[in-house]
């Protein structure tokens, strides 16, 4: 400001009256403009100080604002932190609560094994005689299940072997019939040779005769050939007395000219012939070879049944070998389950005589127990009139029965400990997760708060830098109507110098 100051200073100083032509601008403005020039300069000044302080009103508004947010948040930070302290005191003293427990319900179990021991020794005789009743009893079921079992094998075994017998007649009728069929196929081949033998004797004999009459055909047409050269010959020892047999030799010539044409017809008849033999020799060759390509066929199919029906025959015959294999063992199972049969029922007849014995042990047992129920009883009754031996015996039997009070009520006792301490343990645990299911939401809480925390520092972080850029823009706008006052003053303060230097100018000119 100072400089502003300065600088609008040194600007009215610099300026002259003569260069800026200042006179001419006062004359122009009357006395009116000046006062509502400083009215306007007064009321912007004011109005701009009345914003300012509007501004830093709100400005301290909202700064009180975030500071009880700001507090705000502290206290719940602040009760945050006393609940977790609190809910970890908690978690100690139930882990300690726990452990005490896990150490009682220790003591407990050892009593328990202790008890238990000392029933399970009472309880063994007993046990053994019930085990040895037991193994006997279920040796007497196994036995019988074997029994059961054996038989079933056996039956199944039967009908095994009546179904092996049946398919075994059915492999000899399989074999008959395979018997009959080969010896037909048998038939059927000598049948089939016997005809390729004659219709090969057929194709020789057909096959000579057509070389008899091709050597017959070329016999008679060489011999045709010399008649046509002898003739030739006197042909031309005739050409010598042409002019003597002219008419002769005419005649004879028409008459060999019409032997030659009939020659030549029964050359050409012969040609034909023997194209027509020819083609015949062709087609009977063609239906030989037809007949000879379907013997051939036939042939081939009956090895192939025969090869198949051999095959077949193999594998029944193998089949029938295994079968009778089978049929081997399963007679040798049969004999060595006749004999494990045997040996099942000595055994059945030993667990029996142990079974009987075991009774006759039982009742035997039973009868002791009796007695001894009955002589107590009767020592009971006899304790009222003897003193003696049978007041030592009722000592005993006080004794035994007292001790035996005893360890039930201790049993009883103990097992209420159990139950309790069983009932205190599933409390513990269930508190435990409950604490722990409390611990985990005051967690989430405080990571909620914390989350919260941050987002509301985050925001008031913005708020302030929002405020700042505010006071800042704030500050600026202040200064710059500061500037536009003082200015503002400077040009009313260099406008009275110049009119009071008017005044002062013309004053000395009235009194020049």
């Amino acid at each position: 400001m100072e400089q502003s100051k300065k600088d609008v200073d040194t600007t009215a100083k610099d300026v002259s009256i003569v260069d800026d032509d200042v006179l001419e601008v006062f004359e122009l403005v009357e006395d009116n403009t000046i006062e509502e020039c400083m009215m306007l300069v007064n009321k912007l000044s004011e109005n701009s100080l009345l914003e300012v302080e509007k501004e830093k009103e709100n400005l301290t508004r909202l700064l009180k604002e975030a500071d009880k947010e700001v507090s705000k948040l502290k206290k719940s930070l602040r009760s945050a932190n006393s609940s977790n302290e609190k809910i970890t005191l908690e978690l100690k003293t139930e882990k300690q609560k726990t452990k005490e427990l896990e150490e009682q319900l220790k003591s407990a179990n050892e009593r328990l094994a202790q008890i238990e021991d000392d029933l399970t020794q009472s309880k063994d005789e007993y046990l053994e005689i019930e085990d040895k009743y037991q193994e006997a009893s279920k040796l007497a079921k196994d036995t019988n299940h074997l029994l059961n079992q054996v038989l079933s094998k056996k039956n199944r075994l039967e009908k095994e072997v009546d179904s092996y017998k049946k398919q075994q007649s059915q492999f000899a009728a399989m074999e008959r019939k395979m018997q009959r069929e080969q010896e037909r196929a048998n038939v059927k081949l000598t049948e089939y040779s016997e005809k390729l033998l004659k219709t090969e004797a057929e194709l020789q004999e057909k096959s000579s005769e057509l070389s008899t009459l091709e050597e017959d055909f070329k016999l008679q047409i060489e011999h045709l050939q010399e008649k046509l050269n002898i003739e030739k010959g006197l042909n031309r020892s005739l050409a010598v007395e042409a002019d003597e047999c002219v008419a002769a030799i005419g005649k004879k010539f028409d008459s060999l000219e019409k032997q030659n044409s009939d020659t030549e017809k029964e050359k050409s008849s012969a040609i034909k012939n023997l194209t027509r033999a020819q083609h015949e020799m062709t087609c009977f060759k063609e239906e030989v070879e037809k007949e000879r390509i379907i013997n051939d066929q036939k042939l081939k199919e009956a090895e192939n049944t025969i090869e198949e029906l051999r095959k077949s025959l193999h594998t029944e015959s193998l089949k029938c070998a295994l079968q009778r294999k089978d049929q081997a063992d399963l007679e040798l199972s049969i004999k060595n389950l006749q004999n494990e049969k045997c040996v099942q029922e000595n055994q059945i007849l030993e667990l029996q005589q142990s079974y009987n014995e075991a009774k006759c042990e039982l009742a035997s047992y039973e009868e002791r127990m009796a007695k001894m129920e009955s002589e107590a009883n009767q020592a009971l009754q006899a304790a009222n009139y003897d003193d003696g031996n049978s007041w030592a015996n009722r000592v005993s039997q006080e004794e035994e029965n007292e001790s035996y009070e005893e360890l039930k009520h201790r049993y009883t006792e103990l097992e209420i400990e159990y139950n309790s301490v069983l009932k205190q343990f599933t409390q513990t645990r269930k508190h435990r997760n409950e604490v722990l299911r409390q611990n985990n939401e005051l967690r989430y809480q405080a990571q909620m708060a914390v989350v919260q925390l941050a987002s509301t520092n985050r925001r008031f972080v913005q708020h302030m830098e929002q405020l700042k850029m505010q006071l800042g823009v704030a500050e600026k706008v202040y200064q710059e109507k500061l500037f536009e006052c003082n200015l503002l003053e400077i040009q009313v303060q260099h406008l009275m110098h110049q009119i009071n230097a008017a005044n002062g100018g013309q004053i000395v000119q009235q009194q020049g």
